[in-house]
């Protein structure tokens, strides 16, 4: 890429030049155990389209980090109905229908997870402990809380018609 573009937008470049039954997306920090990716595969010869790995402890995110993401993934899922499981990673295996589906869609605002929910397909997650980084630092730590936030609102409002019916509601109710 010709500059620092966004995370997701990285993921996109990336699944453009896929060309495989499947596509595994990582990041390159070793976080997520490159081990897990048997188990994707198992699950992918079970005919799912779509592994998503959960992590189930990350204990080097700091506390207001964990507690923002909770809580987005809380009220994401209440305006979404559910669609943005929580706690899953970027670490996933999706099938060639499944990673065409989502590169079809070409959103500004590229949001991996929550497409990977809209297209539909087949999906089961898997379970695994993050590990400490194993070199340099988070960019996503240190993001302003703003931005984070900002994001995450633009996730939501990308997945749900929900907050424009209740800002209508109240726009016809207050003078």
């Amino acid at each position: 890429m010709s500059r620092n573009f966004t995370f997701d937008a990285a993921l996109t470049c990336g699944l453009d030049h896929a060309t495989g039954d499947i596509a595994i997306v990582m990041t390159s920090d070793l976080q997520e155990p490159p081990e897990a990716i048997h188990a994707m595969l198992r699950e992918f010869e079970r005919g799912y389209d779509q592994v998503l790995v959960k992590i189930t402890k990350r204990g080097s995110v700091p506390m207001l980090r964990r507690l923002l993401s909770r809580f987005f993934y809380k009220l994401a899922n209440m305006m979404t109905s559910g669609m943005l499981p929580e706690s899953v990673s970027d670490f996933r295996l999706l099938s060639r229908r499944c990673y065409k589906a989502v590169l079809s869609m070409r959103e500004s605002h590229r949001f991996l997870r929550g497409l990977g929910s809209y297209v539909g397909f087949k999906t089961t997650e898997i379970e695994i402990e993050r590990a400490p980084r194993f070199a340099g630092q988070s960019k996503w730590l240190g993001t302003s809380l703003v931005r984070v936030v900002i994001h995450g609102f633009q996730s939501i409002f990308d997945y749900s018609t929900l907050p424009l019916a209740w800002v209508s509601i109240f726009g016809v109710f207050i003078p």
